[in-house]
């Protein structure tokens, strides 16, 4: 694993380029050539959530295999000071993409992260985007002709009407200003009662935190055995930051995929949680809409099949990559 700033954005790259002969080539390896997978992660998330699908695909896959995942601007992550054999052996540092002029719209975005790939020679490549990941996926796709597969999970596709846009826009622009004000009103070193600001912050944020995975769209998520994992991610998030980022890369920013989607010449992928009734429904829909698209349903999980149901997700998609390939 290689951590990389690129002009505005940090990203990980993981390389497999195992030797093997050619009968175990031809029975194991689903290409010669390097096959290229880009991550993009959702909101408030990190390239820390893909860790179980790399290591299942880098372990998984004989072939040569890049994967490029990117950390989202508005966004912060833990990385290690010192790593030896991908483990840590230090002490942790924040690395974190900020939202600016150059990549404030999916579209701008896009650009970077096509820059990213040409550096790394991975224009021929595989789009997985959850969430928000998945507009900048769909973003992608529509501006790179040598991609090869375009998977989704639960991610946005159209709105059915005006309202419903113009809905979320406001839903939104008001989600984090709660926590935003405590910011904003206090100095850093000022106490409110006999807490710091930054105690109270951090309480208010991990309440944050609860109650939006307590959320029907997130139904059972909460009880996975790793969901002190993922909240004490979510800790590392700079508020301020992920508001910048739900602003810039807001669904409500995008009017339709449906045309870009229409068009493509790769194959398509949804991937939904069955107990996600939102999300499942959109794929539902866009079926109707796009017969071509392939939908893969993920049982027992939510809006976050890769982490509530990890092992079949992995699955998923390994069995995806090696049938377009």
């Amino acid at each position: 694993m290689v951590l990389v700033r690129g002009k505005d954005i940090y990203y990980q790259v993981y390389e497999s380029s195992a030797n093997f002969s050619n009968s175990e080539s031809s029975a194991n390896s689903f290409a010669d050539k390097t096959k290229n997978l880009v991550l993009l992660h959702g909101f408030m998330g990190s390239t820390l959530d893909w860790n179980p699908l790399v290591n299942f695909l880098l372990a998984q896959l004989s072939g040569p295999l890049k994967i490029i995942s990117i950390l989202l601007p508005g966004h912060t992550q833990e990385v290690s000071n010192s790593l030896k054999n991908n483990i840590s052996t230090g002490d942790f540092s924040k690395i974190q993409n900020l939202v600016n002029s150059s990549n404030n719209s999916l579209s701008k975005l896009a650009q970077q992260v096509l820059e990213i790939q040409k550096k790394e020679e991975a224009l021929d490549c595989h789009y997985l985007g959850y969430s928000m990941g998945g507009r900048l996926a769909t973003e992608l796709a529509n501006l790179n002709p040598r991609t090869e597969t375009l998977i989704l999970e639960s991610s946005f596709t159209h709105w059915e009407n005006k309202e419903a846009q113009n809905l979320k826009k406001k839903e939104d622009c008001f989600l984090l200003k709660p926590l935003l004000s405590l910011t904003d009103n206090f100095k850093k070193e000022e106490k409110i009662g006999s807490e710091s600001k930054d105690d109270l912050l951090h309480k208010n944020f991990k309440s944050f935190l609860l109650n939006w995975y307590n959320l029907n769209l997130f139904k059972g998520l909460d009880q996975n055995k790793n969901f002190s994992l993922l909240l004490k991610t979510r800790m590392q998030q700079n508020v301020k930051h992920l508001h910048e980022a739900l602003q810039a890369y807001s669904s409500s920013t995008v009017n339709s995929y449906l045309d870009v989607l229409k068009k493509l010449h790769c194959p398509v992928f949804y991937i939904y949680g069955d107990t996600d009734t939102k999300y499942k429904a959109i794929g539902l829909n866009l079926k109707k809409i796009i017969s071509s698209v392939n939908l893969q349903e993920i049982k027992n999980a939510s809006h976050n099949t890769h982490f509530q149901q990890a092992l079949h997700f992995n699955q998923t998609l390994l069995n995806i990559l090696k049938l377009n390939s």
